[in-house]
């Protein structure tokens, strides 16, 4: 079905008050024609330049200072933003700004591995924070692989410091759901159960988790040696 575009009011009116005007100015006497002027020539316009976007890029995008460059820019528009997503995130709610929460968490991951590299070891220090402020604990839904992905900045200290303080809570929960060993359905139907989301989401049914909740097992068996949380 075609699109029908309406025309507003004050618009339709003022081709309205046009077609008088015109109709008010034709000759009256039958017949009677006027001469028509000739058309003005206009000059064509001159052709649009588009700004050449990458004209200050470096010839070789993939130089080392390039991208140590692009990677601190992004690093530190990011940092300097972390309490303002509101501005320029597109379907804001409020369980977004929650810093143990997957949109922080997936952050967290990249500046992880961006200060392990030579020299950029000081972005360890405002997420550092965070992690203290937050009491080095998971999200709040036990089962949830949106609320594990935050553990792994915590391991990440963890290993660079070996304080236990920084993995316990991970452990607890961890060993929770080891004992509940939830073993249904993956098939992403049904309703939503408060504080758990969809009765498969006790498990990694949908395919975000596989970046958020495995990895974090993973790096616990790395930081204590207990199988288990691998086997898992």
């Amino acid at each position: 079905m075609k699109n029908i575009r309406l025309v507003s009011f004050p618009v339709l009116g003022l081709l309205t008050a046009l077609a008088i005007t015109l109709t008010a100015c034709k000759p009256e006497a039958a017949g009677e024609v006027e001469p028509v002027a000739e058309a003005a020539t206009v000059p064509e316009a001159p052709p649009v330049v588009e700004p050449d976007l990458f004209a200050e890029r470096a010839g070789n995008e993939f130089d080392p200072a390039t991208i140590d460059a692009i990677g601190d820019a992004v690093a530190d528009w990011q940092i300097a933003h972390l309490d303002k997503l509101e501005d320029y995130m597109r379907n804001y709610r409020n369980s977004i700004a929650d810093r143990r929460g997957w949109v922080h968490g997936a952050l967290y991951v990249g500046v992880m591995n961006w200060a392990a590299l030579p020299g950029n070891e000081g972005y360890y220090a405002p997420f550092r924070q965070i992690a203290e402020e937050e009491e080095w604990k998971l999200g709040d839904r036990l089962f949830h692989g949106d609320d594990h992905i935050v553990g792994q900045m915590y391991l990440t200290f963890y290993g660079k410091e070996k304080d236990p303080g920084m993995i316990d809570h991970t452990i607890r929960q961890f060993n929770q759901i080891l004992v509940a060993n939830p073993s249904g359905s993956l098939e992403f139907v049904g309703d939503g159960i408060r504080g758990v989301g969809r009765v498969c989401q006790l498990r990694w049914c949908w395919c975000d988790a596989l970046f958020m909740s495995p990895q974090t097992w993973m790096m616990l068996t790395l930081a204590t040696g207990e199988e288990q949380y691998m086997a898992y």
